[in-house]
């Protein structure tokens, strides 16, 4: 192919050459520039890059602030409830401490009546007769209460610890209550242990 001289006197396959660009891709311009699309291509490439570039930058930044946000909020979160379970143990034991110190502060009143009846040298029976009726009423502020009426056996209130054979009794009703049962509220505090006819 021949060379082709612009205007300016520059030839057309030295500035393909120059450019890197093929010969056929090449078009005359006017006052003898030689621009290919593929150069124009490339620079709208170019520009279109260097303009996203700080976009992408920023996009970048504000997605590790975000992440890094919501992992000291994830720590912040995992620190409190550890907290949390920690004073909820220690109120626990603190709660459970003070129920015990209190009961047992009402048993020593109870300990109390007993000692001084001994000093006293009552009657033992009176001495036991007021000490029953102030053990009953201790438990009564504390809403226990005895199980009564009982004739059936029922699992989830009696312990059958004996079985007997009776021909008084119908199977499954109690004989003896060998042991009293006794409820806090509506829950069982102790099963009574009895026997049952076989």
């Amino acid at each position: 192919m021949e060379e082709k001289l612009l205007e300016n006197g520059y030839a057309c396959r030295k500035s393909c050459d120059i450019l890197k660009i093929p010969y056929f891709k090449q078009k005359l311009l006017y006052k003898g520039h030689i621009m290919s699309d593929e150069i124009k291509n490339q620079e709208s490439l170019e520009h279109e890059v260097t303009q996203q570039e700080p976009v992408a930058e920023r996009e970048l930044e504000a997605i590790t602030r975000d992440r890094n946000e919501w992992k000291d909020k994830c720590l912040r979160l995992a620190a409190d409830y550890d907290n949390f379970k920690k004073r909820t143990a220690k109120e626990h034991i603190q709660w459970q401490q003070l129920i015990t110190s209190k009961i047992l502060r009402d048993v020593l009143g109870a300990l109390d009546d007993v000692e001084r009846a001994q000093t006293a040298q009552a009657d033992s029976l009176q001495a036991l007769d007021v000490l029953h009726k102030q053990l009953t009423s201790l438990l009564q502020s504390y809403n226990v209460t005895e199980m009564r009426d009982i004739k059936r056996f029922d699992p989830l209130y009696q312990e059958a610890v004996a079985h007997v054979p009776s021909n008084t009794h119908a199977s499954g009703d109690v004989i003896e209550v060998l042991q009293k049962g006794y409820f806090i509220g509506d829950e069982v505090l102790r099963p009574a242990k009895v026997a049952v006819a076989q």
